[in-house]
Protein backbone atom coordinates (compact mmCIF):
# COMPACT_ATOMS: atom_id res chain seq x y z
CA UNK A 1 0.00 0.00 0.00
CA UNK A 2 2.98 2.36 0.89
CA UNK A 3 4.56 1.82 -2.62
CA UNK A 4 1.25 2.13 -4.13
CA UNK A 5 0.95 5.66 -2.65
CA UNK A 6 3.96 6.67 -3.20
CA UNK A 7 3.78 6.29 -6.89
CA UNK A 8 0.07 7.82 -7.25
CA UNK A 9 1.62 11.23 -5.05
CA UNK A 10 4.94 10.97 -7.51
CA UNK A 11 2.67 10.63 -10.37
CA UNK A 12 0.74 13.23 -9.01
CA UNK A 13 3.43 15.64 -8.12
CA UNK A 14 5.12 15.06 -11.70
CA UNK A 15 2.10 15.93 -13.84
CA UNK A 16 1.94 19.48 -11.61
CA UNK A 17 5.47 19.94 -12.47
CA UNK A 18 5.30 19.34 -16.00
CA UNK A 19 2.33 22.07 -15.58
CA UNK A 20 4.40 24.42 -13.65
CA UNK A 21 2.30 24.58 -11.07
CA UNK A 22 4.96 23.24 -8.45
CA UNK A 23 8.25 25.83 -7.52
CA UNK A 24 11.37 24.97 -9.63
CA UNK A 25 13.27 22.39 -7.31
CA UNK A 26 9.79 20.60 -5.77
CA UNK A 27 11.11 17.49 -6.79
CA UNK A 28 13.66 15.46 -4.46
CA UNK A 29 16.02 13.21 -5.17
CA UNK A 30 13.78 10.55 -2.63
CA UNK A 31 11.19 11.45 -5.49
CA UNK A 32 13.78 9.75 -8.22
CA UNK A 33 14.72 6.70 -5.91
CA UNK A 34 11.33 6.25 -5.44
CA UNK A 35 10.17 6.01 -9.56
CA UNK A 36 13.28 4.06 -10.06
CA UNK A 37 12.63 1.30 -7.64
CA UNK A 38 8.68 1.43 -8.82
CA UNK A 39 9.90 0.78 -12.56
CA UNK A 40 12.75 -1.66 -11.47
CA UNK A 41 9.73 -4.06 -9.50
CA UNK A 42 7.27 -3.65 -12.64
CA UNK A 43 4.95 -1.05 -10.93
CA UNK A 44 5.42 1.94 -12.70
CA UNK A 45 6.47 2.27 -16.56
CA UNK A 46 9.96 2.92 -17.08
CA UNK A 47 9.19 6.13 -19.41
CA UNK A 48 7.40 7.37 -16.55
CA UNK A 49 10.33 6.84 -14.15
CA UNK A 50 12.61 8.37 -16.73
CA UNK A 51 10.38 11.65 -16.72
CA UNK A 52 10.91 11.84 -12.95
CA UNK A 53 14.81 11.86 -13.24
CA UNK A 54 14.72 14.65 -16.35
CA UNK A 55 12.34 16.81 -14.18
CA UNK A 56 15.15 16.68 -11.23
CA UNK A 57 17.87 16.85 -13.76
CA UNK A 58 16.07 20.22 -14.91
CA UNK A 59 16.54 21.99 -12.22
CA UNK A 60 19.82 19.93 -10.75
CA UNK A 61 21.65 19.01 -14.35
CA UNK A 62 24.81 18.36 -12.47
CA UNK A 63 23.56 15.68 -10.01
CA UNK A 64 25.41 12.20 -10.60
CA UNK A 65 22.89 10.10 -8.31
CA UNK A 66 20.14 10.92 -10.59
CA UNK A 67 22.42 11.36 -13.21
CA UNK A 68 23.26 7.12 -12.62
CA UNK A 69 19.70 6.28 -11.93
CA UNK A 70 18.63 7.74 -15.24
CA UNK A 71 21.40 5.62 -17.08
CA UNK A 72 20.34 2.71 -15.11
CA UNK A 73 16.65 3.02 -16.28
CA UNK A 74 18.04 4.15 -20.05
CA UNK A 75 19.44 0.37 -19.98
CA UNK A 76 16.66 -1.18 -18.87
CA UNK A 77 14.19 0.75 -21.39
CA UNK A 78 17.32 -0.46 -23.89
CA UNK A 79 16.38 -4.39 -22.16
CA UNK A 80 12.52 -4.37 -23.44
CA UNK A 81 13.01 -2.45 -26.59
CA UNK A 82 12.32 -4.65 -29.94
CA UNK A 83 13.66 -2.09 -32.89
CA UNK A 84 17.34 -2.84 -32.85
CA UNK A 85 18.34 1.24 -33.01
CA UNK A 86 16.27 2.13 -30.33
CA UNK A 87 17.54 -0.86 -28.16
CA UNK A 88 21.25 0.27 -29.18
CA UNK A 89 20.25 4.13 -28.67
CA UNK A 90 18.91 3.67 -24.73
CA UNK A 91 21.94 1.54 -23.77
CA UNK A 92 24.66 3.64 -25.12
CA UNK A 93 22.92 7.10 -23.79
CA UNK A 94 22.37 4.92 -20.48
CA UNK A 95 26.01 3.72 -19.96
CA UNK A 96 27.21 7.30 -21.08
CA UNK A 97 25.03 8.80 -17.97
CA UNK A 98 26.63 5.97 -15.56
CA UNK A 99 30.04 6.66 -16.91
CA UNK A 100 29.14 10.54 -16.29
CA UNK A 101 27.98 9.76 -12.60
CA UNK A 102 31.16 7.49 -11.67
CA UNK A 103 33.53 10.39 -13.32
CA UNK A 104 31.52 13.00 -10.79
CA UNK A 105 31.41 11.23 -7.95
CA UNK A 106 33.00 13.56 -5.71
CA UNK A 107 30.57 16.25 -6.87
CA UNK A 108 27.30 13.76 -4.56
CA UNK A 109 26.04 15.79 -1.87
CA UNK A 110 25.03 13.98 1.47
CA UNK A 111 21.25 13.94 2.16
CA UNK A 112 20.39 12.49 5.51
CA UNK A 113 21.71 8.67 6.16
CA UNK A 114 22.94 8.19 2.51
CA UNK A 115 26.36 7.66 1.38
CA UNK A 116 25.67 9.02 -1.94
CA UNK A 117 29.06 7.42 -3.57
CA UNK A 118 28.11 4.58 -2.21
CA UNK A 119 24.48 4.77 -3.66
CA UNK A 120 26.41 5.62 -7.46
CA UNK A 121 28.31 3.01 -7.14
CA UNK A 122 25.83 0.04 -6.77
CA UNK A 123 23.55 1.48 -9.20
CA UNK A 124 26.15 1.68 -11.94
CA UNK A 125 28.21 -1.52 -10.51
CA UNK A 126 24.78 -3.62 -10.45
CA UNK A 127 23.77 -2.19 -13.72
CA UNK A 128 27.06 -2.81 -15.50
CA UNK A 129 26.85 -6.58 -14.31
CA UNK A 130 23.64 -7.44 -15.99
CA UNK A 131 24.88 -5.97 -18.83
CA UNK A 132 25.34 -8.89 -21.72
CA UNK A 133 29.12 -9.63 -21.09
CA UNK A 134 29.03 -9.00 -25.30
CA UNK A 135 29.34 -5.33 -24.46
CA UNK A 136 32.18 -5.57 -22.29
CA UNK A 137 31.17 -4.08 -19.49
CA UNK A 138 32.20 -6.29 -16.89
CA UNK A 139 35.39 -4.80 -16.12
CA UNK A 140 33.66 -1.23 -15.15
CA UNK A 141 31.23 -3.66 -12.88
CA UNK A 142 34.02 -4.95 -11.00
CA UNK A 143 36.25 -1.91 -10.73
CA UNK A 144 32.73 -0.44 -9.34
CA UNK A 145 32.13 -4.01 -6.99
CA UNK A 146 35.35 -3.20 -5.63
CA UNK A 147 35.13 0.18 -5.12
CA UNK A 148 32.21 -0.88 -2.60
CA UNK A 149 34.15 -3.55 -1.03
CA UNK A 150 36.33 -0.22 -0.21
CA UNK A 151 34.16 1.95 0.95
CA UNK A 152 34.23 3.32 4.29
CA UNK A 153 30.39 2.71 4.63
CA UNK A 154 30.57 -0.96 3.25
CA UNK A 155 29.11 -2.45 6.66
CA UNK A 156 25.97 -0.23 6.23
CA UNK A 157 24.76 -2.30 3.06
CA UNK A 158 22.01 -4.41 4.32
CA UNK A 159 22.49 -8.25 4.09
CA UNK A 160 20.69 -8.84 0.61
CA UNK A 161 22.89 -5.32 -0.52
CA UNK A 162 26.08 -7.40 0.91
CA UNK A 163 25.27 -10.66 -0.68
CA UNK A 164 24.76 -9.36 -4.40
CA UNK A 165 28.20 -7.46 -4.16
CA UNK A 166 30.07 -10.54 -2.58
CA UNK A 167 28.40 -13.07 -5.63
CA UNK A 168 28.58 -10.17 -8.39
CA UNK A 169 32.11 -10.63 -7.90
CA UNK A 170 32.35 -14.26 -7.62
CA UNK A 171 30.80 -13.95 -11.26
CA UNK A 172 33.16 -11.76 -12.18
CA UNK A 173 36.43 -13.20 -11.29
CA UNK A 174 35.36 -16.61 -11.89
CA UNK A 175 36.94 -16.58 -15.33
CA UNK A 176 40.61 -15.48 -13.74
CA UNK A 177 40.53 -16.90 -10.58
CA UNK A 178 37.96 -19.71 -9.30
CA UNK A 179 39.67 -19.86 -5.80
CA UNK A 180 38.77 -15.53 -5.17
CA UNK A 181 35.67 -16.46 -6.45
CA UNK A 182 34.79 -19.17 -4.33
CA UNK A 183 35.97 -16.96 -1.20
CA UNK A 184 33.29 -14.14 -2.29
CA UNK A 185 30.57 -16.78 -3.15
CA UNK A 186 31.39 -17.88 0.61
CA UNK A 187 31.29 -14.56 1.60
CA UNK A 188 27.46 -13.87 -0.44
CA UNK A 189 26.13 -16.95 1.23
CA UNK A 190 26.74 -16.11 4.10
CA UNK A 191 25.41 -12.96 4.03
CA UNK A 192 22.25 -14.18 2.36
CA UNK A 193 21.91 -17.42 0.77
CA UNK A 194 18.68 -16.67 -1.38
CA UNK A 195 20.33 -13.55 -2.99
CA UNK A 196 23.94 -15.25 -3.64
CA UNK A 197 22.64 -18.34 -5.73
CA UNK A 198 20.24 -16.46 -7.61
CA UNK A 199 23.29 -14.24 -8.47
CA UNK A 200 25.73 -17.05 -9.04
CA UNK A 201 23.32 -18.76 -10.96
CA UNK A 202 24.19 -16.26 -14.14
CA UNK A 203 27.70 -16.81 -14.40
Amino acid sequence: MASRLAAVSLSVLLALHASAAVPAGALKSEDVRTAYTEARTGRMPLEKAVDVADAFLKDHPADPVVTAYKGSLLTMMARDSIMPWRKLGFLNTGLDLLDKAVDNIDRAKTAGDRDPKLEILMVSATTNANIPKVFGRRPAAERDFRAILSAQNFARLNAKEKAAVYSWMAVLVADKSMPEAERFLALGRQSHAETAEQIWSRR
